[in-house]
């Protein structure tokens, strides 16, 4: 009875990692040019908030993201801060349940290195660079890869 239920377990694990995939690469895409232009990280968060019921960690943190890019279009300074908090947090607590995932320490590095300094997130910067720069010889996600090298190659933070 339990290896019955192991491997359904496992299927159930499989079967929405799959379905997860071309969503993934859709939302990599897009954030890539969410910080380009309002209309980009509308677009972008809309796609995000699609996928609000998955349990991957790296949707997720997709979706923290893009609630923090968006906090740069709201009007109110109040609501602005708020936003970017709370997706903050989002992003955080994502990285808190999957510390090894690369994918993650990407997004909040890519982060890191655009917001303003007075917002206070900026303590992994160097330790995140480190870390991608060691990960991402090893990947074996090669859209993953090209986009981290890439990122790190623009960014001399």
């Amino acid at each position: 009875m339990r290896s019955i239920l192991i491997f359904f377990i496992t299927l159930f694990f499989s079967w929405n990692t799959a379905l997860a995939q071309p969503e993934l690469s859709k939302i990599r895409s897009l954030f890539l040019t969410a910080s380009n232009n309002k209309t980009s990280c509308e677009l972008f968060k809309k796609e995000c908030d699609k996928l609000a019921s998955s349990l991957s960690t790296t949707i997720q943190g997709y979706r923290a993201c893009s609630k923090m890019m968006s906090a740069k279009y709201f009007i109110n300074p109040l609501t602005k801060l708020t936003e970017f908090k709370q997706g903050k947090q989002q992003l955080e607590h994502c990285i808190q349940k999957d510390p090894n995932n690369i994918e993650l320490i990407y997004i909040r590095y890519s982060i890191q290195t655009h917001v303003p300094s007075f917002l206070g997130y900026s303590s992994d910067l160097d330790q995140d660079k480190q870390k991608l720069k060691q990960a991402s010889t090893n990947l074996t996600d090669l859209e993953l890869k090209k986009n981290i090298i890439a990122y790190i190659a623009q960014n001399l933070h």
